[in-house]
């Protein structure tokens, strides 16, 4: 048992290094690259030289001789940069993520869905126009001598494969409208789902259980229940994966941060000719590209975690809580 305690605080642990060193190791290496691809020659030598004049590189390079043989050194240093760069990356991460909430779920998001709504209402006037017009046609041939040469087990079938064909079309642009509201929800939503709406009578029963065990009148809010279930966990070694989520969802989303800052720094040299390279506008276009594909990934997969997370605690302690629960006094 304390073997696997050990076990378990060493991974949190190596969660927790990871999803600071990581996300400061991409940083650097990402930016660097990124400069090194699109910039000119001449631009890299300017910056180079510029970089080389600093106090810091002047001492390490009359050190170069003692680094070399200490190789080691270097490696640590830049680790432990990475590792720094990384606790600034993770607090500037949650507030690109506040700020684009604010942005985008509170203003831009609601103005698009009023105009969808709008464009709904004139789409369903037109389509019933439709209807009212095609009765006006279809009405007077249903009732044409052509229309009676058929058989009626033929009309049976005939205007049962129409209802059904009407059908799957309908089921058909339903779907597609599902399928396209998840993708941009997935990346134009920024605000996270503390966990499962399937999940929100758990909450209320978790806290209802809360308050007539401890004697309490529990606050309603979300965050005082996670901290205090969190109390719960670790007291009682609760066995779950909310310290894994919660560092996984940490990651992705400085992950996600990074990727922006990158495609925002190749829109801002791919706008400026002076200091592109001859390959650079094929070369920006493709980072670009691979850019936003992680973009979505790492975005997508922050807010699964953050849900994953919440949802981890809540049964967790929803379990402990529902175990132990005293039974009605008589």
């Amino acid at each position: 048992m304390g073997e696997s305690n050990m076990w378990e605080k060493i991974e949190r642990f190596l969660f927790d290094i990871m999803g600071l060193l990581l996300p400061g190791i991409v940083f650097l290496t990402g930016i660097t690259l990124t400069t090194m691809l699109l910039l000119s020659p001449d631009i890299n030598k300017t910056v180079c030289d510029e970089i080389k004049n600093l106090v810091l590189i002047e001492h390490l390079q009359s050190m170069s001789k003692e680094l070399n043989k200490h190789f080691w050194l270097i490696v640590v240093f830049f680790l432990f940069t990475s590792y720094l760069i990384g606790h600034a990356i993770k607090v500037f991460a949650k507030i690109y993520y506040s700020f684009f909430e604010l942005l985008f779920d509170y203003l831009i998001n609601k103005v698009i869905k009023f105009i969808v709504i709008l464009i709904n209402i004139v789409i369903k006037y037109i389509v019933r126009k439709i209807k009212d017009l095609l009765k006006k046609l279809i009405l007077p041939a249903r009732r044409s001598r052509v229309f009676n040469m058929f058989s009626p087990s033929f009309k049976v079938k005939f205007v049962n494969s129409a209802r059904d064909f009407v059908n799957s079309a309908r089921d058909f642009v339903n779907s597609a409208r599902r399928f396209v509201n998840t993708i941009v929800s997935d990346i134009f939503v920024f605000k996270t789902q503390d966990y499962e709406d399937a999940n929100e009578q758990l909450f209320i029963e978790s806290k209802d259980m809360i308050n007539k065990n401890f004697s309490t009148n529990f606050p309603e809010e979300w965050f005082s229940f996670y901290k205090f279930s969190k109390i719960i966990i670790y007291h009682e070694n609760l066995k779950n994966l909310n310290d894994t989520f919660l560092a996984k969802y940490n990651l992705y989303r400085s992950l996600s941060f990074i990727t922006f800052l990158q495609a925002a720094l190749i829109l801002i040299i791919y706008f400026n000719d002076n200091l592109l390279n001859e390959h650079a506008r094929v070369t920006a276009i493709i980072l670009l590209i691979i850019n936003f594909i992680f973009l979505y990934t790492f975005h997508e997969k922050y807010k699964r975690y953050f849900k994953f997370c919440g949802n981890e605690t809540l049964v967790a302690v929803y379990y402990y809580l529902k175990k132990n629960e005293r039974p009605p006094t008589l």
